[in-house]
């Protein structure tokens, strides 16, 4: 296998080739025919111009694919960001990528490095990669070589070199040259010096790449390049280098200078489609917006990621009112998370925040997990780490100001985007706000869609102009949108008040008071596991309101008493109940499975007053005696477990739907006692036949089916005097 290191620098040649073994990494889009690309892209959209991120893969020949990357490569061509007031270099540049590296290691997690082992040298320095060739003839990559002497070409650093050849120097402009250091340190008056493309600087020491291609065929017959380059030994060179020169159609110089590279796990989305879904853009709408932007690797990431993220719900309360409160929550945390990533090097040029994008941070997302909503369990990642340093803004605002501009125009935008607003307006309308001291007076005291339309909470999401916001909501939206507002302000004033500590406080503050008043509300209707009680306590409840329904109230005797159903029920009495044909009430109801057992007299079934508030759950053998201390009786709750005995073993089936209810005492109204009398339990043997002769009422067989025993009801009319059961 090719060394990955040599005196040139060390090679990412040996993982891209296949045919090696060990460790392979695969960058689809660094293999493109010359025709489609002829510079290094930048598939992701998300970088600024001294960094371009491609997605790839790291796997092995024997197990396959072992995790997908980001992949951050420095390019060959900047775009114009140098002025006569503002210079860049191609020292700064090289400031900007080893800042970036240790800031990059310092976010990774676990085991994960963000670079390999060959491009850290033992200062800890990150070491530029040899520039990368690639014949798409026969998929071969390689290093470009001297065409004079087969040795590898370096980039030229030495400033009197380049100024001795009418070249620009290294260390004042963002100009770079290949050459070859063994054939210039012989001849420096007439070295040459490579350039990817002539640009306005005319020399004949300057050569550009299609010639240096070219030049190779002077390299055929050499046998100390057959592995170095593809060309030597091919049957097909003399197609490459003859009339045709077919080697400027086959071969592409993927990285003509040498380049920094950094790894990072493939992240789930751009923070933008993030917080557009967040807003309730649908998926198909954001991959359209993408495509019509021009924005194809972000499309096509999104709509790879698309099948495997959204298989489960996103949020909470998606089809409830309460999703504006949810998404206001989420944003929040969202905006949080970000402020903590956001680089701060003070009077640094590496500090990229001064012309930082939002396109820059990335969001990763579970693919699977049971626990929570998808977008709930999210994390914020930095993909471009290197930036653009933005200088006439740094000597303006200084390191910490340029931090909080940008945090408050992030803010601003994902508080006010989402339902269709163009950041142009929003930014217009918060700084015509902050200039405004006045009006920051009087702000409390106004409605913020008085101010501007623009700060309306239906700006929070697509559809929150249908939504009803209850007035508490808009107490938050005003704290939060004012909270970015006043960011935005110490970011542009420089306030030395502004506190770091102050503002943790006051975001994680009033996410606390939106989370507790989110979940205060009802339950959200999902799909949720019954237990058996449960189901009991529903049952006996249905029974419970059935018979308030029928229970008199003509003789309340008792007014002002709040009534059983409007305590534990809610639920109103309705008209009072006719009576029977001896002019009795229903006063008693039986519900559940009777065995024989000898006759229980009426007093047996009657509490006595001083047991008004005792509740009996469970197989009684006989009610409980009264203490004598009837004040000690009352809210006593008596549990028992059932007793061994035959014929018992389906008593905790039959218990859910069995109630039995005594009639009021005397001088109490039946709201009264219904409230404070319930005993739950299954009649134990003979108490069914006892029953049915208090009642006068023919009863079913003992042994009849418990499915009809759950459903029977009788009703024993309350004895006064000079009445009598009907027989």
């Amino acid at each position: 296998m090719t060394e990955s290191k040599s005196e040139n620098g060390p090679s990412l040649l040996p993982y891209l080739e296949s045919t090696h073994g060990g460790i392979h990494i695969d960058i689809p889009a660094l293999r493109v025919s010359p025709q489609a690309q002829t510079s290094c892209a930048n598939p992701m959209e998300s970088t600024g111009p001294f960094a371009a991120a491609y997605e790839g893969s790291v796997s092995t020949g024997a197990e396959g694919g072992l995790a997908n990357l980001f992949l951050l490569f420095q390019p060959d061509d900047y775009p114009p960001v140098s002025a006569e007031l503002d210079p860049m270099t191609n020292v700064q540049v090289e400031q900007l990528w080893q800042t970036a590296f240790q800031r990059s290691s310092g976010q990774t997690t676990g085991s994960f490095q963000s670079g390999l082992r060959e491009q850290v040298d033992d200062q800890g320095r990150l070491l530029q990669l040899r520039p990368l060739f690639h014949c798409a003839h026969r998929n071969r990559w390689c290093h470009p070589l001297c065409p004079h002497c087969g040795e590898g070409l370096i980039l030229c650093c030495d400033d009197q070199l380049l100024k001795d050849a009418g070249l620009p120097e290294y260390t004042s402009s963002l100009e770079r040259f290949l050459y070859c250091p063994s054939c210039a340190a012989g001849q420096t008056d007439s070295a040459v010096f490579y350039a990817r493309e002539r640009s306005a600087i005319i020399s004949e020491r300057i050569q550009d790449c299609h010639q240096l291609m070219e030049g190779f065929s002077r390299l055929l017959a050499g046998k100390d390049t057959t592995e170095a380059l593809p060309c030597v030994g091919c049957p097909e060179s003399t197609n490459c280098y003859g009339p045709k020169t077919l080697v400027l159609e086959r071969m592409r110089a993927v990285f003509f200078y040498p380049f920094h590279m950094l790894l990072m796990p493939s992240p789930s989305m751009n923070l933008l489609e993030f917080s557009a879904l967040l807003s309730g853009e649908t998926r198909g709408e954001i991959h359209t917006r993408l495509e019509q932007q021009g924005k194809p690797g972000r499309a096509g990431h999104f709509k790879q990621m698309g099948a495997d993220l959204f298989a489960s719900e996103s949020l909470l309360f998606g089809e409830d009112e309460r999703c504006f409160l949810e998404v206001l929550y989420l944003k929040l945390t969202l905006l949080g998370d970000l402020y903590t990533i956001i680089p701060l090097e003070k009077g640094q040029i590496s500090e990229p925040v001064g012309s930082m994008s939002l396109e820059s941070i990335w969001v990763d997302l579970p693919v699977r997990s049971a626990h929570l909503p998808l977008f709930w369990n999210f994390s914020l990642r930095l993909i471009d780490p290197v930036g653009q340093p933005d200088r006439i803004l740094s000597g303006s605002l200084g390191p910490l100001g340029r931090k909080l501009y940008f945090f408050g125009a992030a803010w601003c935008y994902m508080l006010l985007s989402g339902g269709g607003q163009g950041m142009a307006s929003i930014r217009v309308a918060v700084d015509k706000l902050i200039q405004d001291s006045e009006l920051l007076n009087q702000i409390e005291a106004t409605e913020l869609g008085e101010i501007d339309p623009i700060f309306s909470p239906r700006h929070l999401m697509v559809g929150a102009r249908d939504l009803s916001i209850d007035p508490e909501w808009a107490v938050f939206w005003r704290r939060a949108l004012m909270m970015g507002v006043g960011i935005v302000k110490a970011g542009f004033d420089a306030d030395p008040k502004w506190s770091e500590g102050d503002f943790q406080q006051e975001i994680g503050l009033l996410r606390k008071e939106i989370r507790q008043s989110l979940f205060k509300a009802a339950a959200p209707a999902l799909p949720v596991a019954r237990s058996v009680e449960a189901d009991s306590d529903a049952a006996i409840a249905a029974i419970l309101k059935s018979v308030l329904n029928r229970w008199p109230t003509a003789d309340a005797g008792i007014e002002g008493k709040t009534s059983f159903s409007s305590k534990l029920l809610k639920a109103e009495v309705s008209s009072p109940p006719s009576k029977n044909e001896d002019g009795d009430y229903v006063e008693t109801v039986i519900l559940g499975r009777e065995e024989a057992q000898e006759a229980r007299s009426e007093s047996t079934l009657q509490h006595p007053p001083e047991m008004e508030e005792t509740v009996v759950m469970g197989v009684a053998e006989r009610p409980p005696e009264p203490r004598e201390d009837s004040d000690a009786l009352d809210a006593t709750v008596v549990i028992q477990s059932d007793p061994a005995r035959n014929g018992a073993s389906n008593w905790t089936t039959e218990l859910e739907k069995t109630v039995v209810m005594s009639a009021p005492p005397k001088g109490q109204t039946p709201d009264e006692a219904l409230e404070k009398t319930v005993v739950l339990g299954a009649p134990i043997a003979g108490e069914r036949a006892n029953l049915g002769a208090n009642s006068g009422k023919p009863v079913q067989d003992a042994a009849s089916d418990a499915d009809d025993l759950e459903k029977t009801v009788i009703i024993q009319p309350h004895k006064t005097k000079g009445k009598t059961s009907k027989s």
